[in-house]
């Protein structure tokens, strides 16, 4: 295990044995995990077990959650109309979506009002869609077009559990920025209370990234850093501000850690965003 903090120990792997550099990965780690431990080279990585899930493909899309029953355009369809408490025209759908064409958007419009779970009303030479909320089926659309919000709900029930709960939990990276793909890591930051014995703690992350996996088939990767770490020297880790301007809390309240990080330095970061 490794915390966060200048005097914190190198990283272990499975057998205790130390990592450096390239070799920071936990066993099973795909390419992309290299990049993450070696930009966050000061705080623990939890090494996972979600590799059978990887290898089967049986991964979530936290952005495309209806994706679990189909990859067509009517999991992207149904989504945009059932986290909306509004009717939209086939243009305003396709604006929203940025990737299908018109065409396919109507073929898929009239495919699912004809099913009944569409709704479609006239609005002047043009035609407004909504999902059909008396539909049998809308209750379980919704349900899985708020998925990542049940995720959200489910790792906040564990973390609440533990004998020795973090201080905040968030999650950050593709997950948070609603850009999350099949073949993504779900990435979340812990701040840990410093007096918490280290194999409690272990025992404690390992658990949730088993359950992450389970419920997502995702790689789970968790990242720790010490309370008092986070206090002394947020502004100064990247992986803190990264989660301070873009990540989701899902246990206790992110303003402790947007105070630890400097506000200014959000700031600076989204006037950047807004930039570019």
């Amino acid at each position: 295990m490794v915390v966060g903090g200048s005097d914190a120990s190198a990283p272990t792997g499975h057998g205790g044995r130390s990592l450096s550099g390239s070799q920071w990965l936990s066993p099973g780690r795909r390419a992309s995990g290299a990049s993450l431990a070696l930009r966050y080279p000061v705080c623990s990585i939890v090494p996972i077990s979600a590799i059978l899930f990887l290898e089967l493909g049986r991964c979530m899309e936290l952005s495309r959650p209806l994706a679990v029953i189909t990859p067509t355009i009517d999991a992207d369809v149904l989504r945009v109309l059932a986290l909306a408490d509004a009717d939209f025209t086939s243009g305003d759908i396709q604006r929203l979506l940025d990737g299908p064409s018109i065409r396919g958007i109507h073929n898929t419009l009239g495919r699912l009002t004809g099913q009944g779970i569409v709704s479609r009303r006239p609005a002047g030479r043009a035609s407004l869609y909504g999902l059909n909320r008396e539909h049998l089926a809308a209750p379980y659309v919704i349900g899985l077009a708020r998925l990542r919000d049940e995720l959200l709900k489910r790792m906040g029930s564990e973390v609440r559990s533990w004998a020795a709960p973090p201080v905040l939990g968030v999650l950050f990276g593709s997950g948070a920025r609603r850009n999350h793909a099949a073949e993504s890591d779900i990435d979340l930051l812990l701040v840990r209370p410093s007096d918490i014995p280290d194999d409690v703690w272990d025992d404690q992350t390992e658990s949730l990234s088993d359950q992450v996996a389970a419920w997502t088939g995702n790689d789970c990767r968790i990242l720790t850093f010490t309370q008092s770490h986070v206090e002394e020297r947020g502004a100064n880790e990247p992986v803190l501000v990264d989660a301070a301007y873009e990540g989701v809390a899902f246990h206790g309240d992110m303003q402790g850690l947007a105070s630890a990080v400097k506000s200014d330095t959000i700031r600076r970061r989204r006037a950047r965003s807004k930039a570019t």
